[in-house]
């Protein structure tokens, strides 16, 4: 499984569940258990996006949750790359994204991903996206860290 591309992993999970109608999931579960190496060739078993929502929703998993890992999700992703991260939380949940980070995260790691969950990046403007205009962000952000 390791040494195949994500698309063939996906297909042999599919087809794994019409052939003998069992997840490939569940079968990593039971056969490799629940620790590290189990837990590795469970992910393996899944479309990359239901991985990465499992991974969320394991990070929020018992007392705490793993902010670091919640933001290396979901941080920098594309509009387009969040709205199907969201769908497929939702898909495999029935819950919202949003919502469900928002009771998980406080602070300003909340603020953060609530923010990043928004997917309202800008499209990249090269008459508006300028070196003059990185300084000027540059300074505004530093002013704003004063004190």
């Amino acid at each position: 499984m390791g040494t195949l591309t994500p698309e063939q992993r996906c297909y042999i999970g599919m087809k794994y569940k019409e052939l003998f109608d069992t997840d490939l999931r569940d079968l990593m579960k039971s056969e490799c258990g629940k620790k590290a190496f189990g837990l590795g060739l469970q992910m393996l078993a899944l479309p990359p996006n239901e991985m990465e929502v499992s991974f969320l929703k394991r990070a929020a998993k018992g007392i705490g949750t793993d902010e670091r890992l919640v933001h290396s999700i979901i941080c920098g992703r594309s509009n387009k790359d969040m709205e199907i991260l969201k769908k497929t939380f939702f898909r495999c949940y029935t819950k919202d994204l949003g919502g469900f980070m928002d009771s998980e995260l406080g602070g300003n790691m909340e603020a953060l991903i609530i923010n990043c969950l928004q997917a309202a990046e800008e499209a990249y403007d090269p008459d508006y996206h300028t070196e003059d205009k990185m300084a000027e962000d540059v300074d505004a952000l530093y002013e704003m860290a004063q004190g």
